[in-house]
């Protein structure tokens, strides 16, 4: 269990096609990649294989450079998000992992792209929790955050506190034309 007091926990949602970060139930951060849209079949296969993997890395990362938020410390995250909370170590209200067991489940991840055996209870299975642990692992590695908790409480579908759903506005637009130039950018070189 973390010890983190609220003031540094970060509410993660995410969702199929975006990504939000809140604190005190303003969003703070959104970017527009999911579990949907990393997992389309023509992105993950079902078992991901290495250059897959390469790929939805730099969709995560491009859209994170595009948010212009840089590395700090920024404590805890906490989700109710379902691929999320069915890690291992996390299954239960009030778990969290360090960014370090996330890292190493990610390395199971690795593995499993490159064939070695993995069973569904160290690394659960399918397009989704890929994503969605690659969008974790992402987001704690560039961003910050140092644990995730599994998040108690009344949570909606996504993870995100139901009355915040409505207190916020977005950036989706802005972050997805950052990622288009960002994509641009480095495809020119």
């Amino acid at each position: 269990m973390s010890n983190t007091d609220d003031s540094t926990r970060t509410q993660l949602d995410l969702s199929p096609h975006r990504l939000r970060l809140s604190i005190g139930g303003s969003v703070t951060l959104e970017l527009g990649v999911g579990t949907e849209l990393l997992a389309a079949p023509n992105a993950l296969s079902a078992t991901p294989r290495p250059a897959e993997l390469e790929h939805a890395i730099d969709r995560v990362e491009d859209a994170i450079s595009a948010s212009r938020w840089a590395f700090d410390q920024r404590g805890t995250l906490s989700t109710s998000q379902h691929h999320l909370t069915a890690l291992p170590g996390l299954q239960q209200p009030g778990q969290s992992l360090s960014r370090d067991a996330i890292e190493a489940l990610f390395a199971l991840l690795a593995q499993r792209a490159f064939g070695t055996p993995v069973g569904a209870s160290a690394l659960p299975e399918g397009r989704e929790a890929a994503a969605a642990l690659l969008i974790l692992r992402e987001c704690m590695h560039h961003l910050g955050f140092e644990r995730i908790e599994h998040a108690a409480g009344r949570i909606g579908q996504g993870g995100v506190q139901v009355s915040d759903l409505t207190k916020h506005a977005t950036c989706t637009d802005v972050v997805m034309e950052g990622e288009a130039a960002a994509v641009r950018q480095r495809q020119a070189r």
